[in-house]
């Protein structure tokens, strides 16, 4: 069964009429792998009982893990973190006791030491900071150095010669950095191991610029004594490996280091004292890692080591006794070797050595037969560098189609199998000598059933072809014109009507276009020449452009700026240049296809200097119209194509561009003239290549790109054919357990996919839908308190084929007469002298039918400016409203403007209050709860933020027990109208995510939740959203949900939560972060001059232009912690405290603060809490 869902574009209309396609993704089909990979750690990521592969690359700031399949084959990446500036090192291991393996980093540009949770699964939550006080942070590892049974973090760092550790606090949450030592000059290593024999983890690091190995003493409980060296003789020492290399029981030391080239090690002669250096090799030039494993199979561990000046990965038999064989070198053909470890990733229980090469940017493992020899190396994290032409066919004769790649730099030409439904295998290579790689086309050249590869490059390679074997294997490319200087593009068609595909071959050195006879058997005939005079030419194309039944051919050259065709005289003559009219700058892409339906083949041309598309309308006879440009820049456009989208039997036309990263589309409205620039995906960085071909199987036209700055292929999944599952939610009137007319529908109600572990809810007429890959499915409804299932079945078992699934009904009567009102007040941020929108929200929570009356008093400092509904009555300076019959769970919606005070009350704040009353189960009037509204007027801010209730302090003290309520607003402050809007929020572990319901909204959305990672994902499809230029009030949106947390958590749990906004295809817009403070009674919060608080701070100098010091006074010595929130009660920045009796002066760093203005602290022990303010100037 499948898992991929493609939840982020659901439909807000009947999911079976589409006015135009959806599309999903981009989902990737090639990513970029590791740019100068630095560390690697091996441990089962995604819980599935084999070995996975972590890494950190320093060149794109990048921690990774890479899938492994349980055979030692490796799938895409999964990126963790792109947040690690200058990645050094990562270590997996369980930091939160989940059971599941979370990542720690270090990264030398930002000195940041931080940890990935692990989700389940091998899904990542953001990266979490544990320090940015580790200067050039070189190295992170993890072991329990206090003895209790987690474990805490260690990390060297080479600008300020530190290492340090940080407690775990349990929970996934760290303590302050405490300092092992400073004296390690340029640290670059770290690890933790029992160096002494007193059953505790000593610390021990490697520095650089001292040559110098030295351990730490532990006393058991986390305190270290003075350091012991090991010795002051690794000559620019890189890395240490502690192991037991004699037999005899205690750990001894290896190091590499490319000063002497050395490979070494430091017999531990016992309870920590070393012996003198022993070198294994001298000749690892640029000596960079060493680790020590069991390779031969005779239970001693030998030595592996990796070089980087000569890319050398050799290891050293453990003759016993601490004697060691010659070097025997596993591999020396590639280069900058960075890091090495070992691991049995293949499943044959001997150990694999893993090695990281920064010269081509490679990972690959060595498969070990057990007796010291090894196979060749299997790449982990396989790569293209600069993919410059795509090309989906069927390679494996499996029906599906696989996607064909040319990369430029690494001169490659890889495939990638479609192993169904548009999943797609890691890449296959079948050369890396193809220098220059251009272009890629696929056709049976051969006429033995199957397509093969055909491409160009610009090197020595020029025109050559690879023949398809069948199965997905090939021959060896062949040359067929390797002088052809400047080979840039290249397609297949039959030229001359014998009926194979012959070659056409353009070529901007030479400034020609040649086509090459099929002779059969894949033999070409000479270059015959078409033209001579394409400047600069970029692409050829074929179609029978004059309607007599052969194929002419068309050119787009760059220099001349000209678009032009050949007409086929038949045999495979061609007929002088035609230059198509009034072409711009820069022609750099052509095509064909019938654009206005008279069977004819217009033309469609890129134009990457004019940064347009245009298109040529065909009178049929091979005349045209002056060029038409496409609505839109395109900056930098590359290609065109043309494909029927939307299944209306016209052709769409699909646009990449470059220097803007856009992948766009636009509809044909049927009679040749077409829809503005609709984007697809901004996604990727330097987009330059787009085709379309149906690559899930579903009867529609995906599209297809590559991208060069990222070095990427993926795809945009078309959901115009796509299977659907879908159904309505209803009140069961007359409780028969069927959808009759005129049933309402039930707002809000969940209903559960699975395997796919995904939480839809209905919309405002009570339906759902997913759009899902073909498989088998249940689905079932989520039971809730006010209803009672009447229908049947209550779990529908669906398999699903390219098919419409859309009568999955649950229906529904009421579990109780218990009626309720819940109103909610939000707005916009209250920005001063401006008409603010505000939203009131009047939700029946009950069980039945109610209607009544709403009050709503607003503050002083707003004035009323409209309303809609307008209000009923107006009495002083309070308006009401009569609400009608509500059905449960629908809303009443109140949209409101006021206008906020000026200036001179900024930091003031605004409180409205509103409350419903409601008929209650009597049919008396009955008042709800009161719903109280709080905030403060400013002149700026940033409008995009989220706020939860209720909390109380700037920890925002909650009770245990009390529902959570989160509000995210967002605002389009661009310079055109968003046609969505998605707001993606990760709920906290701690929250109860089956509890997670939406309350209200701005705007009409679909919802849906995965309740594998916890992320909400709220869609407001064709919000048409107006840019705050245009229309200000109406440029602002908000959406809020409830939901209540885990039952059992410690006090003073600490609930975080954020929220991604994106604004149709642009770069998410991160909110603030929400905490709340669960406690079993809200304590009260004092200032640091009150004298019944149960200790004293005082904060100077206060104002200050850096940091602060808090001078803390209290009788007894007891744990602490101290925080930093801002005035709109985010939290800054944590520490923990132990505090002692007297008075102690503790720094809150300048750092901790994001600039000028007012913040609070707090204090917080078991007596009580304590806080204050500063002004940071």
């Amino acid at each position: 069964m499948n898992r991929l869902v493609y939840s982020f574009l659901l439909l807000l209309f009947s999911p079976f009429l589409f006015s135009q396609p959806q599309f999903a993704g981009p989902v990737p089909i090639i990513l970029s792998g590791v740019d100068i990979p630095r560390s690697a750690s091996v441990g089962d990521i995604d819980g599935d009982g084999d070995p996975d592969v972590v890494m950190g690359a320093q060149g794109n700031d990048k921690v990774a893990w890479w899938e492994n399949d349980g055979t030692g084959q490796f799938d895409l990446q999964h990126v963790i973190s792109l947040e690690a500036d200058g990645a050094q090192s990562v270590f997996a291991i369980d930091l939160d006791g989940d059971l599941d393996l979370d990542v720690l980093s270090a990264s030398r540009l930002d000195s940041k030491v931080a940890w990935y949770e692990n989700l389940g699964g091998g899904e990542f939550g953001p990266q979490q900071l544990i320090s940015t006080n580790a200067y050039s942070a070189f190295s992170v590892y993890a072991a329990d150095l206090d003895g209790d049974l987690d474990p805490d973090v260690i990390s060297a760092s080479a600008d300020d010669d530190k290492i340090a550790w940080y407690e775990n606090l349990g929970g996934g949450n760290f303590g302050p950095q405490q300092i092992i030592s400073n004296n390690a000059n340029y640290a670059e290593y770290v690890t933790a191991a029992d160096m002494d024999g007193d059953l505790d983890l000593d610390v021990l690091s490697a520095s650089r610029l001292d040559d110098k190995i030295a351990w730490y003493p532990n006393d058991g409980s986390g305190n270290f004594g003075t350091p012991v060296n090991v010795t002051t003789q690794a000559d620019e020492v890189h890395a240490a490996y502690v192991a037991d290399l004699d037999g005899d029981n205690d750990l001894d030391v290896l190091s590499a280091g490319d000063g002497g080239d050395l490979v070494a090690w430091y017999r531990n002669n016992g309870a920590g004292s070393f012996g003198p250096q022993q070198v294994l090799s001298n000749t690892q030039d640029g000596a960079r890692s060493v680790t020590a494993v069991d390779l031969d199979g005779d239970e001693d561990l030998d030595v592996l080591a990796l070089s980087s000046f000569d890319g050398k990965l050799a290891w050293y038999e453990n003759l016993g006794s601490g004697n060691f064989g010659p070097q025997q070198i596993i591999t020396e053909q590639v280069g900058n070797g960075s890091f090495v470890t070992a691991a049995d990733l293949d499943g044959d229980e001997t150990p694999d050595p893993i090695a990281l090469f920064t010269g081509n940017n490679r990972t690959a493992y060595f498969p070990n037969n057990g007796d010291g020899s090894f196979e060749a190396p299997v790449i982990i994290s396989k790569q293209i560098d600069r993919p410059e032409a795509v090309f989906a066919a069927d390679l494996d004769g499996d029906g599906f189609l696989d996607m064909l790649t040319a990369a430029t730099f690494d001169g490659k030409l890889v495939w990638s199998r479609n192993t169904g439904n548009g999943n797609f295998a890691p890449l296959t290579t079948l050369t890396d000598q193809f220098f220059g790689a251009t272009s890629v086309y696929a056709a049976d050249l051969d006429l033995d059933g199957d397509p093969d590869v055909v491409g160009t490059a610009s090197g020595s390679s020029g025109l050559s072809w690879a023949e398809n074997l069948g199965g997905g294997s090939f021959g060896p490319v062949q040359t067929i014109d390797n002088f052809l200087s400047g080979a840039i593009d290249v397609i297949a068609a039959d030229l001359d009507d014998d009926e194979d595909f012959d070659l056409v071959c353009a070529a901007n050195t030479g400034d020609l276009i040649n086509w090459y006879e099929n002779l059969g058997g894949g033999i070409f005939g000479p270059p015959q020449l078409v033209s001579a005079n394409v400047d600069g030419v970029n692409s050829v194309f074929a179609a029978d452009l004059d309607g007599d039944l052969d194929l002419d051919l068309l050119s787009a050259s760059q220099n001349d700026d000209r678009v032009a065709w050949y007409e086929n005289l038949g045999g495979g003559s061609f007929g002088p240049q035609q230059t198509l009219p009034s072409f711009p700058d820069g022609a750099s892409y052509v095509y064909a296809i019938d654009l206005d339906g008279d069977k004819d083949k217009d033309v469609l041309a890129a134009a990457w200097v004019g940064d347009k598309i245009y298109r040529f309308e065909n009178d049929g006879m091979g005349n045209f119209s002056p060029a038409v440009a496409f609505t839109g820049t395109l900056n930098g456009a590359l290609t065109v194509v043309g494909a029927d989208l939307d299944g209306d039997t016209d052709n769409d036309v699909v646009a990449a561009s470059y220097w803007d990263s856009r992948l766009v589309w636009y509809e044909n409205l049927g009679d040749g003239s077409f829809s503005n620039q609709k984007i697809l995906t901004l996604e990727a960085a330097g987009t330059n290549y787009a085709r379309t071909a149906d690559l899930d199987n579903d009867g529609d036209q995906d599209v297809y790109f590559s991208s060069i700055d990222d070095d990427a292929v993926r795809w945009m999944v078309n959901l115009s054919n796509h299977s659907t599952i879908a159904g309505t939610m209803y009140w069961d009137v007359n409780e028969n357990g069927e959808l009759d007319d005129l049933e309402p529908g039930l707002q809000s109600l969940g209903v559960d996919l699975e395997p796919n572990a995904l939480q839809s809810f209905s919309d405002a007429v009570g339906e759902y839908n997913y759009y899902v890959l073909n498989g088998d499915y249940e689905l079932t409804y989520v039971p809730d308190t006010c209803w009672t299932l009447t229908s049947d079945p209550a779990t529908y078992l669906i398999e699903l084929d390219n098919s419409v699934s859309i009568d999955h009904h649950f229906g529904f009567k009421p579990a109780s007469e218990y009626r309720a009102v819940t109103p909610e007040i939000v707005s916009a941020r209250p920005r001063c002298a401006s008409n603010v929108p505000f939203w009131v929200t009047i939700k029946n929570t009950g069980c039945n039918f109610t209607e009544g009356w709403f009050y709503l008093l607003p503050d002083s400092l707003v004035s009323f400016v409209s309303a809609v509904p307008a209000p009923d009555s107006i009495a002083t300076d309070t308006l009401w409203w009569q609400f009608p019959s509500l059905e449960p769970t629908l809303s009443y919606p109140i949209e409101l403007i006021f206008t906020i005070a000026d200036a001179d009350h900024v930091g003031d704040s605004i409180r409205l209050q509103g409350q419903a009353y409601f008929q209650g189960e009597s049919g008396d009037l009955e008042a709800g709860l009161l719903s109280t509204y709080t905030d403060e007027i400013r002149c700026s801010y940033d409008p995009n933020d989220k706020l939860v209730q209720p909390g109380v302090g700037p920890e925002n003290f909650t009770r245990f027990g009390e529902q959570l309520r989160y509000t995210i607003r967002f605002q389009n402050t661009g310079n055109d109208t968003a046609y969505t809007v998605i707001v993606r929020d990760t709920l906290d572990p701690l929250l109860d995510w089956s509890t997670f319901r939406p309350f209200g909204a701005s705007h009409p959305h679909e919802v849906l939740l995965d309740l594998n990672s916890g992320l909400v994902e709220f869609s407001f499809k064709d919000i048409y959203l107006v840019d705050s230029t245009t229309n200000e009030p109406a440029s602002h949106g908000f959406v809020s949900f409830t939901i209540y947390p885990l039952e059992g958590l410690p006090e003073n749990t600490v609930i975080a939560n954020f929220a991604d906004i994106y604004f149709d295809q642009n770069p998410p817009i991160r909110t603030n972060t929400t905490i709340n403070t669960l406690v079993s009674e809200i304590p009260t919060a004092t200032t640091e001059v009150n004298p019944k608080a149960p200790f004293r701070v005082d904060a100077f100098p206060n104002p200050s232009r850096a940091g602060f010091l808090l001078k803390i006074s209290t009788e007894r010595p007891e744990p602490a912690e101290l925080r930093l929130l801002d005035v709109n009660g985010r939290l800054l920045y944590r520490q923990h405290l132990e505090l002692s009796s007297g008075e102690q002066v503790l720094p809150l760093p300048g750092s901790a603060f994001e600039g000028p203005g007012i913040y609070v602290y707090s204090v917080s022990t078991a007596r009580g809490l304590v806080s204050g303010k500063v002004v940071r100037q």
